[in-house]
């Protein structure tokens, strides 16, 4: 079950790695507009959060998408996607100075 505003965890079913999408539509007409207003912080987590998901892995082995839209991570062990996904959920959640959500779950798996 994918949650509005929240980190998505999408398996693929061939393969054992995992892609992470954030999607900015997934969030309020208010908080688009924030999170929008703080566009370059925003961005400047996301990379903080690639180099440490992608640590050590073999750089041909996933890729990464950001553009206004959200975030796509992809190629991820799933022990990796997951970490990538719950640092997600608390920049945006940092950011829009709103709470994670309580029991943990960020995304969808």
């Amino acid at each position: 079950m994918r949650r509005a505003g929240k980190p998505c965890i999408l398996c693929k079913r061939t393969a054992t790695t995992v892609t992470v999408d954030f999607d900015h539509a997934s969030l309020s007409r208010a908080d688009q507009q924030k999170l929008n207003e703080l566009e370059g912080i925003f961005r400047r987590a996301v990379v903080v959060i690639i180099e440490r998901v992608a640590e050590g892995l073999d750089p041909t082995t996933w890729g990464s998408l950001s553009s206004p839209a959200g975030v796509t991570i992809h190629g991820l062990p799933h022990d990796r996607a997951e970490l990538a996904a719950t640092m997600l959920d608390n920049a945006v959640s940092s950011l829009l100075g709103i709470q994670p959500a309580a029991d943990g779950t960020c995304a969808s798996l």
